[in-house]
């Protein structure tokens, strides 16, 4: 087996809900292996996950002394981060009730509220995600800069495109720890009946007084979150952290896959290409063509040529993008005016594309 492809099959053997027998078989404490899992668990945000899975699984034995002591320090961390990220939540929670405004925490905010996770140093978390009405989204970004958020500097896009958020605010230093970004929708440039706005908030949950999406929701926006905002769809690829967050919703819901999503291309595919490492999903549609794992596994074997292939289709994926852009640019004097004045970080963004 290709070297590349035995670290994502042990990483996902180690993060799978099933035994970890064929991961054992390749781990010792002096295994090369144990570099690999550490760069490839790193890049996923899932080294808290791995330790938390070690312990779970029995295998810290297995484990150099020197990498167990540095991811329990890691999840030490992320586990007291975590906890602190759960009080400003539950502050946001809070005010948003008082003030009457309709909210849904989302993404990994909404999985940590859900209490999926049975230690809350498993999951590392960005920002503070949050759906709100669309008549309550310009009082919620006031309200929030009125108790102790503030708007950094944003660029002069906003001005002229719509987002599916709106600029992110940031907490001083009583306020929490973490970014907040108010949503609008879930999806920039897609759309997906199932998740609508309106569904979101007519099927969600409260768990502890917070508002976050139903179970269905919450796997279902993991999912395409991935596929559409993050472009795992299109480069036909697979994240850990939103598999182990599958994984996890699946152990707490396990009839969540008994609904058939196969009518829908970027949920086949994202199954698909998780099926082709994750134990969990192989009752998914198993008598398909698995035709997007064997390219995966393929892509992976060259990580140079699947790297340039991977921007050359985020180049061609920004063309509308950069399209439209450029017709505000020619029927628009005040945006060509801010262009002009932010001329060289456009150029630099105009190279790095």
């Amino acid at each position: 087996m290709h070297r590349t492809i035995q670290t994502y099959q042990a990483l996902a053997s180690l993060l799978s809900s099933e035994d970890s027998a064929k991961l054992v078989r390749t781990l010792d404490a002096q295994s090369p292996l144990w570099d690999s899992l550490v760069k490839l668990g790193s890049r996923h945000l899932v080294l808290p996950a791995m330790y938390y899975e070690l312990h779970q699984k029995q295998l810290q034995g297995y484990m150099p002394e020197e990498l167990d002591v540095y991811l329990a320090d890691l999840s030490r961390m992320n586990r007291e981060r975590n906890r602190a990220l759960l009080q400003q939540i539950e502050h946001l929670g809070r005010l948003f009730e008082r003030h009457k405004i309709e909210y849904i925490f989302l993404k990994g905010s909404a999985l940590l509220v859900s209490g999926i996770f049975e230690d809350l140093g498993a999951r590392m978390l960005g920002d503070i995600d949050i759906l709100i009405a669309p008549k309550h989204l310009e009082p919620a970004y006031e309200l929030l800069l009125n108790h102790g958020y503030r708007k950094p500097p944003t660029s002069f896009g906003v001005n002229y495109f719509e987002h599916k958020h709106l600029p992110r605010l940031m907490p001083l230093d009583s306020t929490g720890i973490g970014a907040v970004e108010l949503h609008s929708k879930l999806f920039q440039y897609h759309t997906y009946a199932p998740l609508s706005v309106e569904r979101l908030f007519s099927d969600r949950q409260f768990h502890n007084g917070l508002a976050i999406p139903s179970w269905e929701h919450l796997l279902l926006h993991n999912i395409l979150n991935w596929q559409y905002n993050d472009y795992g769809s299109l480069t036909n690829s697979l994240s850990f952290r939103s598999a182990y967050d599958t994984v996890k919703l699946l152990q707490a819901q396990p009839n969540l896959l008994k609904i058939s999503w196969s009518n829908h291309r970027a949920i086949n595919k994202y199954f698909k290409v998780m099926r082709g490492f994750f134990v969990d999903v192989k009752s998914f549609e198993s008598r398909s063509n698995n035709r997007y794992a064997r390219i995966y596994k393929f892509k992976l074997r060259y990580p140079k040529i699947l790297a340039y292939y991977n921007r050359v289709l985020r180049f061609f994926n920004r063309m509308p993008m950069l399209w439209e852009r450029l017709k505000m640019f020619i029927r628009n004097k005040n945006y060509r005016a801010s262009v002009w004045k932010d001329r060289r970080r456009v150029c630099r963004l105009l190279f790095r594309y």
